[in-house]
């Protein structure tokens, strides 16, 4: 599977350091700064669809560009994506990190050291499989300076076009859509009217060398390729939604393994899992047990890949992955529950939503409170940007028999993101031997996990599956906008 994006490649990128810039100019402004020695860069790092921040991404200039030095530039670090950027690389001469709201302040103090040539200051930006360049225009002094950048200047180029490496895999599901979330931030293809610019208002529907959709339920189109094979391990012919095949950058057929993924999302309702929760799957090569499933994913993940989830897809966690997550009436440690006893959670609507729900992790909250929820689906946040004023998030569309969490495993190293007192049948006891009482104990709702060198997540709740194209986010969206950014920055 791939590790990096390459936006910029190469010796192409090291001569755009040298020279005039990669990816062209800028329309910064600069102004005196009494409080600060030298040259400070000041703008905000915005994700590919230009509105929505891009934080915990390390900002660098290299002291000088070679080959070896751009590609020590992606040495892996050990940070918690989202809170801590990646390490700067041995060859940065000056660094920094943007923060929750994408923010960041770049200070130069000996140009001298770096490559600032025709007015234009080239900086590298990495966040995992985030790895592009932004050129700024403007003079490299040691007199306090500010140059302060335009979204325009700073914003990630789209993943989705033939010159990226990062591999997107969806496979659809009955009642779910993540590629809508996908779509909104720029990491699906999102032309809905066809003029040739993305508008973000979700998945168009078209697929490209990046970005390939899997058939898993009953509702997407046939001549989508079959997830289920994907998750047996087979190599797989690329189509779009009428069956044409999808060409390689050579014009030649594309085929794929799960392995050249770098992540792989299985919508909620996938109908390749055995009996499919209770209902009988229409596809024609759903899976008679988890055998094939179970040994495809745990080997993916081991290897590097990331993989993400949600609700009554939740068996392929459980089952390949026993040891992380405690669900209802599961089993305990490497013991997997039986198939879908996890799936008792009560209908929420009208019942208990929108779920005021806590969030667990700063990291989160930081980016809850940058963003807003424009879709007010789930009720309107009453505090700052996503968030309630007591810092809880709302979330709804909780399905009639919804998975159920009731904690992490002994011995677990999963992290718990956000958690809430939900309805669900019946009652569980923890792995502590505490009782979890439905509507009163707060329990999971959205959990991940490393695994070798990849990384799980999961979800109890899902996006809204309305069919409706829009630009703005429900609040459980933008937890999973926020995760699918953890989920990169760790590639």
């Amino acid at each position: 599977m791939q590790k990096t994006i390459g936006y910029c490649f190469g010796m192409i990128c090291l001569l755009a350091v040298l020279s005039a810039g990669c990816g062209g100019g800028s329309s910064s402004s600069t102004s005196d700064d009494d409080t600060t020695t030298g040259t400070t860069v000041a703008g905000t790092l915005y994700q590919p669809n230009g509105t929505d921040p891009l934080p915990g991404a390390l900002l660098y200039i290299p002291r000088s560009a070679t080959a070896a030095q751009i590609a020590a530039s992606k040495t892996a670090s050990s940070v918690e994506v989202g809170v801590d950027c990646e390490s700067a690389p041995s060859n940065a001469a000056f660094s920094t990190c943007s923060g929750a709201d994408g923010s960041f302040d770049l200070n130069i103090t000996d140009c001298t050291d770096i490559d600032a040539a025709n007015n234009q200051i080239v900086i590298y930006v990495s966040k995992g499989a985030f790895d592009f360049t932004i050129t700024i225009t403007g003079t490299c002094t040691s007199t306090a300076q500010t140059i302060a950048t335009e979204a325009a200047d700073t914003t990630a180029p789209e993943i989705t076009t033939s010159s990226a490496d990062l591999k997107i895999a969806i496979c659809s599901g009955a009642y779910d859509k993540m590629e809508d979330v996908l779509g909104r931030m720029g990491l699906a293809p999102s032309d809905s009217d066809a003029d040739g610019t993305p508008n973000y208002n979700g998945w168009d529907d078209s697929v490209n060398v990046n970005f390939n959709y899997f058939r898993g339920d009953y509702y997407a189109d046939t001549d989508f390729p079959s997830c289920c094979a994907l998750m047996s391990g087979d190599t797989v012919a690329i189509t779009d939604s009428s069956g044409a095949a999808v060409n390689d950058s050579n014009g030649s057929p594309l085929s794929r393994s799960i392995t050249d993924y770098d992540i792989v999302f299985v919508n909620c309702g996938n109908g390749c899992e055995p009996n499919m929760g209770g209902l009988t799957s229409v596809l024609d090569d759903a899976f008679a047990d988890f055998t094939a499933s179970n040994s495809t994913l745990r080997s993916y993940v081991n290897g590097g890949g990331a993989l993400y989830i949600t609700d009554l897809s939740y068996d392929f966690i459980e089952q390949a992955f026993p040891e992380y997550i405690d669900f209802f009436s599961g089993g305990s440690g490497a013991n997997a529950e039986t198939a879908q006893d996890a799936q008792v959670g009560i209908y929420g609507s009208g019942v208990f939503e929108p779920l005021a729900s806590n969030v667990t992790q700063s990291a989160l909250t930081d980016y809850l409170s940058s963003v807003d929820a424009g879709n007010t689906d789930c009720g309107t946040p009453s505090g700052t940007g996503a968030l309630n004023s007591d810092n809880t998030v709302n979330i709804c569309h909780f399905l009639s028999s919804w998975a159920v969490m009731i904690g992490l495993e002994s011995g677990s190293t999963a992290t718990n993101w956000v958690q809430g007192a939900a309805e669900f049948n019946g009652s569980d006891t923890n792995v502590g031997g505490g009782t979890i009482t439905p509507g009163t104990t707060e329990i999971p709702l959205t959990v991940s996990f490393s695994h070798g060198s990849g990384s799980v997540l999961y979800t109890s709740y899902h996006t809204n599956n309305a069919a409706e194209q829009t630009t703005d986010f429900l609040p459980q969206e933008r937890i999973l906008q926020f995760l699918i950014l953890d989920l990169l920055g760790n590639l």
